[in-house]
């Protein structure tokens, strides 16, 4: 699928998440160059889809981008319950999502992406065998499939719940693609920001540049 195509038949979603409890502050709005990791994200999404929604519980926070907020349905259950909400109310055949946690994604990467999508039930990248879920283009119709899996999921002791979008994938026979040697791979492009030495190492990326 050509980029060409792909603003006019996609939506995209921006995975906000929220207040990090590993990290203790919400990631989506750590400020860089002045510029929130939302925002980022939003701006680089912009260019390959028709609309931009932001999947969040709490909707207050994000009023300052104008955009439509989608909260979870089945809440408490983590991203597959976010990308099950998206699933359920977009307009769109093809979505792609990005987590706002991965702050080098480019938009190269991204074009590659939509480039070698041939209408997959799901489509993420892999960098060396690694899977990365929240980062990739879902179809609508698997919203029932997400339905199904969050539906009859239990909690375990740790209060999770026993299903993950790793499920989703497997159910309904997603497809990744493996990224590592292309041209605009680095290190650190799905480097993902989750404890506070994740935050050391990005700052510390971060100088490099």
């Amino acid at each position: 699928m050509k980029q060409k195509y792909f603003q006019h038949n996609f939506n995209a979603f921006v995975l906000a998440g929220g207040k990090s409890k590993r990290l203790g502050i919400n990631k989506s709005l750590m400020q860089i160059d002045g510029r929130s990791l939302i925002e980022r994200t939003v701006a680089l999404l912009q260019p390959f889809a028709s609309e931009i929604f932001i999947s969040a519980n709490d909707p207050g926070t994000y009023h300052f981008l104008q955009r439509e907020i989608i909260e979870d349905i089945f809440k408490g259950s983590g991203p597959l319950a976010g990308i099950h909400s998206c699933l359920s109310c977009t307009n769109k055949k093809y979505n792609i999502f990005i987590a706002t946690d991965l702050p080098f994604v480019n938009s190269e990467f991204i074009s590659f992406l939509i480039d070698n999508y041939d209408d997959e039930s799901i489509l993420i990248p892999s960098i060396g065998g690694r899977l990365h879920f929240l980062c990739g283009i879902y179809k609508k119709e698997i919203h029932g499939a997400a339905y199904e899996l969050l539906k009859n999921a239990s909690v375990k002791e740790n209060g999770k719940i026993n299903v993950s979008v790793f499920d989703l994938f497997k159910k309904v026979k997603g497809k990744f693609i493996e990224v590592a040697d292309q041209p605009f791979i680095k290190k650190e492009l799905l480097f993902n920001l989750n404890t506070q030495d994740d935050l050391l190492a990005y700052k510390k990326i971060l100088r490099k540049k």
